[in-house]
């Protein structure tokens, strides 16, 4: 029989916290499963909103962790593909900025920059970077990387929000009566 399932309520910080125990411990994501996760979060983001609740829908339900007592919790929150360590982020600040972000757990610090060259042959190199910071744009989206977690369990931290379209001519032409 299976434990029963139970929903964690979680404001932003304490999700954001909690958000790392949803992956396995020993997986360590690809650059083809971290794409992914930057697709989703590109399908549901606008510059309008960020419709989390399609996520389930792209194959990213919402992320569970094991409880105290061997129950499955849901990580309100926190979306994980079956099969894929990466975590999709998207709590009430996110919703708030229209952001939506991919948290990638590294073996250790020195894996940050392998793993961004290695994500770059996917999706392109990106067009600046300052300190440790890197900036992509996407089409239609931005997106900005940093280290993130600490030496015992670093992080990539990709944040991704929509950009403005450009107003074509035919937009901005007044129509004559």
């Amino acid at each position: 029989m299976n434990a029963p399932t139970k929903f964690l309520i979680l404001g932003p910080l304490v999700a954001l916290a909690a958000a790392p125990a949803a992956a396995a411990e020993d997986e360590v994501a690809t650059p083809a499963q971290i794409a992914e996760a930057i697709d989703a979060c590109e399908a549901v983001t606008s510059t309008d909103k960020v419709e989390f609740r399609r996520l389930e829908s792209l194959g990213f339900p919402t992320a569970e962790k094991r409880g105290a007592n061997r129950g499955r919790n849901k990580v309100i929150g926190a979306h994980q593909k079956p099969g894929n360590p990466v975590l999709v982020v998207i709590a009430d600040e996110q919703v708030e900025n229209k952001t939506c972000l991919v948290r990638v757990k590294l073996a250790q610090t020195t894996d940050y920059a392998p793993t961004l060259q290695g994500l770059s042959e996917i999706i392109g190199m990106p067009v600046r970077a300052e300190a440790n910071s890197y900036f992509w744009t996407l089409e239609g989206h931005e997106m900005r990387v940093d280290p993130a977690g600490d030496a015992k369990e670093p992080v990539a931290r990709f944040e991704i929000s929509a950009t403005q379209t450009p107003a074509t001519p035919a937009d901005q032409q007044e129509t004559a009566e």
